[in-house]
């Protein structure tokens, strides 16, 4: 878990977000204190079995390869699970109900199949992704979907309105929120 922290760590601060700017250091602090260790296997949502290892099969240098292999390398032990609608596997690594407790920051990884709309929403956190592998297309404040690549990075401060799609290819991206961290002010935003 600490190698896969610190990958995180060098990922989100190699990629100089404007914000979030905080998570590295938090990733760091936690990656080099003690750490409960993971064993606990568990089964993975059908998503996750059908195309994470796929996206993990040739994972390729820097840090984008060196968080696709830890991913790998920590297999069943990520406690994946579906998230709200649409069968879209995430896992929460550090945050306050994360596989590793923390009050200040919410990271982990989110994939997202072929062919998934994620609907416009919006939440108090300021949000970053980081695509790792796969392609998504990103609109902000209702305006067009821009295609996002491996390595990119996606600011979405605070209560922006935010959607999602993919086409014929998943995208694992891995995600960092911090600030006011709280799921209950989570909205899904009606079309306008």
């Amino acid at each position: 878990m600490k190698a896969l922290l610190s990958a995180f760590a060098d990922l989100l601060e190699t990629r100089e977000a404007t914000i979030g700017q905080a998570a590295p250091s938090l990733l760091r602090k936690l990656a080099g204190g003690r750490l409960p260790e993971i064993t606990e296997s568990t089964e993975p949502p059908q998503a996750i079995q059908a195309h994470l290892p796929g996206l993990l099969e040739s994972p390729g240098g820097g840090t984008i390869g060196r968080c696709l292999a830890e991913v790998a390398r920590m297999g069943d032990r990520l406690a994946w699970s579906d998230s709200f609608r649409s069968h879209m596997p995430f896992v929460e690594i550090v945050g306050p109900t994360g596989m590793l407790p923390h009050d200040e920051l919410r990271t982990g990884l989110f994939l997202m199949p072929p062919e998934i709309h994620y609907a416009n929403h919006a939440h108090s956190a300021d949000e970053v992704y980081v695509v790792l592998d796969g392609t998504g297309w990103w609109s902000l404040n209702h305006g067009p979907f821009v295609q996002k690549n491996p390595g990119d990075v996606i600011e979405i401060p605070s209560f922006t309105h935010h959607a999602m799609d993919t086409k014929a290819r998943p995208a694992l991206m891995l995600w960092s929120w911090t600030g006011d961290l709280r799921w209950e002010t989570y909205r899904f935003i009606e079309p306008e």
